[in-house]
């Protein structure tokens, strides 16, 4: 993952530097940052962490997606075991010992 300055120019802050897709000028970019009060150096670093932050957040976020059928079949496989010690209603009707209950 890596930044580059085409992504700096089509971020968050280009209408404020790159209005209509032009810069605004090195001069005048310079003169809104001291405005706010940051440096260049500072402010270029916060926006590449920015960026770098976002795509690890897209990585992270898209290999966690899980779709309706993915979570049906994963609800399913853990919800449908039949524990082999517990006969089943079936097997105990079918048997010769089986007998029901007598109505009262």
């Amino acid at each position: 993952m890596r930044n580059c300055a085409d992504e700096l120019q089509h971020g968050r802050y280009a209408q404020v530097f790159f209005p209509e897709g032009k810069f605004i000028g090195q001069d005048e970019y310079e003169a809104r940052l001291r405005q706010a009060d940051i440096s260049v150096p500072e402010f270029e670093q916060e926006v590449k962490s920015e960026i770098l932050f976002d795509k690890l957040r897209n990585l992270v976020t898209a290999s966690a997606a899980v779709t309706d059928a993915e979570v049906r079949k994963e609800f399913e496989r853990r919800n449908s075991k039949v524990s082999s010690t517990t006969p089943s209603l079936a097997k105990m009707i079918c048997s010769k010992a089986f007998i029901p209950p007598m109505p009262s």
